[in-house]
């Protein structure tokens, strides 16, 4: 457990660390200054908390753009008031901070995981076990933390509902944001516009620090699971996801 523990923060280093880049296609800099001010609201700071392909950076995009005040600096740098991040906390929180928690159902942050190009299948495996966990310490710290300090987002909704996205956070963070302002993110972050701005790195492994986003980061492929793995493996995957489906309350399986 110790050694598959290793091998995945290595895994993840390799994304992480490797290869930091700054988009040219609508700066990612630039941007931010389109927006016609910094929302002021009622939280200190801003985690963007979840297991990973559930959309996270999508929602950290919006965020970012309505919220911070020290937007040219890495979306990992707890410096600022919006930050990204997949794992738990293992500090005191304040009553001050909210955490935003895009969930997804597992079994397509699995088959997302497993179309992640340039990567083995034994890394994808590796990556998978992690993603399971993460899943139930996400869950875990969510039902922890008083509920007036978590906004829960799903997928299956903010994917296709620009306005349940903005409609959630306007509720919760109480602001008013300008239809301008509407009109600007649902445009800049639209999933067009971030297939365009990840063309221009050439692999995962290179991502721009400013948005979060990497080379290859939304897939366009369309292969299933059972397409992609052999008949062992994608029966154990299944096992694992149907044990795991209680978690954020999901049920049924996707067809």
């Amino acid at each position: 457990m110790r050694s598959s523990g290793l091998l995945f923060f290595f895994f993840c280093c390799s994304f992480v660390f490797s290869n930091e880049y700054q988009l040219d296609y609508e700066n990612s800099k630039d941007i931010m200054n389109t927006r016609r001010k910094v929302y002021e609201q009622r939280f200190s700071k801003i985690f963007v908390l979840s297991p990973y392909r559930t959309g996270s950076t999508y929602i950290y995009m919006i965020l970012n753009y309505l919220f911070e005040d020290q937007s040219n600096k890495d979306h990992t740098d707890y410096s600022k008031k919006v930050v990204k991040t997949h794992n738990t906390p293992s500090f005191p929180l304040s009553n001050k901070s909210i955490w935003v928690v895009p969930v997804r159902h597992p079994l397509d942050s699995c088959t997302s995981i497993f179309r992640m190009p340039n990567t083995s299948i034994k890394s994808r495996k590796v990556f998978f076990y992690s993603l399971l966990e993460k899943y139930k310490q996400t869950e875990s710290f969510v039902n922890k933390t008083p509920s007036n300090q978590v906004l829960l987002l799903r997928y299956e909704k903010f994917n296709t509902d620009f306005d349940y996205i903005i409609d959630s956070i306007e509720d919760k963070f109480e602001v008013k944001v300008t239809q301008l302002d509407k009109e600007n993110m649902k445009n800049m972050f639209s999933k067009e516009a971030n297939l365009k701005r990840q063309k221009e790195m050439p692999d995962f492994n290179t991502y721009d620090p400013i948005t979060g986003l990497h080379g290859n980061h939304i897939s366009t492929e369309k292969t299933t699971l059972k397409e992609m793995l052999n008949t062992d493996d994608y029966n154990m995957v299944i096992e694992k996801i149907e044990n795991l489906l209680p978690t954020f309350h999901y049920s049924d399986m996707p067809e």
